[in-house]
């Protein structure tokens, strides 16, 4: 089995503006197309962290890179983002497609040095729940319909003999989940997806694990993230479609976000935003992928296969966007 990578401990963000920007890339890093490395290099203005993945050899067509502004509460533009890691990370240079995660960045037009065409992917649904000091001040803070339903499922569980567990992942025991998958709604997960996100997130300095299990011991409800430095990242839910009335999505985060505030996380990051009545709970943190499409037939070629393999949305989103606005700006392209 190949060993995943290791997010660096000093990577994840202490500045809340940025946690957003680091969740989009570790949600990409942990994805299981092994190997590959992460490295991280400062500069005066950024902190980079970047991953290249290695086909057989060979350095993969993709560069993807977090980017950091120094000091946290500044807002570089999208223009001087792409010129400094150009600059920056002259390894990026022969790469077709760059991906750079970055956290709300300055307004302003851009038009991305040649020979490269740019793009930037803002990810629009709110995804930070923030949490209080006790799971009580924190169930008093979301609306009443919110908090009446969490309380309402608690005392369910408690009348069907449903119990919760929560821990760290580890890579044993992973049929229950496989199964899981099986049955898992609106989506399925695959015994491969579920083993390369468990054991990616095995590898971690931190990770949590969270399941609700009916009285018969069967696993209904799963999840599991990063956990550094004050803040969760959630990585993925599986929710068994067979029960669908016992709305076990929000089941299972209720009792997650308990456990979390006992462990003394400050908030729980859902990359790709939070559906349902804890929307309103959420916060939104502005950020995005800003995409350098180079000029060439490498390009063409891994667009090509990203269309046939119907993977790697955000690349054909940007790669529409600048066929639309070929010359334009950044600015013009969103508008």
């Amino acid at each position: 089995m190949i060993d995943p990578p290791r997010i660096p401990a000093s990577l994840f963000p202490r500045n809340r503006d940025q946690r957003a920007a680091f969740g989009g890339f570790f949600m990409n890093l942990s994805g299981g197309r092994w190997p590959g490395s992460v490295t991280q290099r400062q500069t005066a203005q950024f902190q980079y962290t970047f991953f290249q993945r290695d086909y057989g050899g060979f350095p993969g067509p993709i560069f993807t890179l977090l980017a950091e502004q120094k000091p946290a509460s500044s807002h570089a533009g999208l223009d001087v983002i792409a010129k400094a890691v150009l600059s920056d990370l002259p390894e990026c240079r022969a790469v077709p497609i760059i991906r750079i995660f970055v956290a709300a960045a300055g307004i302003g037009p851009i038009v991305a040095p040649d020979p490269y065409r740019a793009a930037f992917i803002a990810d629009e649904e709110p995804c930070a729940i923030e949490f209080k000091a006790d799971f009580e001040p924190f169930l008093q803070s979301l609306g009443k319909h919110t908090r009446r339903q969490i309380r309402q499922l608690q005392r369910k569980a408690i009348k069907f003999g449903q119990s919760f567990a929560f821990g760290t992942v580890n890579r044993q025991h992973l049929g229950a989940r496989f199964e899981l998958g099986r049955h898992a709604g609106p989506a399925r997960y695959g015994r491969r997806q579920i083993t390369a996100y468990e054991n990616f997130l095995a590898a971690q300095d931190g990770s949590y694990a969270a399941g609700l299990y009916s009285n018969q011991g069967a696993l209904l409800s799963y999840s599991s993230g990063l956990l550094s430095d004050g803040a969760a990242i959630l990585r993925y839910q599986m929710n068994d479609r067979r029960h669908l009335k016992a709305a076990l999505s929000l089941s299972l985060r209720g009792h997650l976000c308990e456990a979390l505030i006992k462990a003394g996380v400050q908030e729980l990051i859902v990359p790709g935003g939070v559906a349902g009545v804890l929307q309103h709970a959420c916060r939104h943190r502005a950020s995005g992928e800003l995409i350098l499409l180079r000029q060439s037939l490498g390009t063409a070629l891994v667009l090509g296969a990203a269309r046939l393999l119907r993977r790697e949305s955000s690349l054909l989103a940007a790669a529409g966007n600048v066929k639309k606005s070929a010359g334009k700006t950044i600015t013009e392209i969103e508008a």
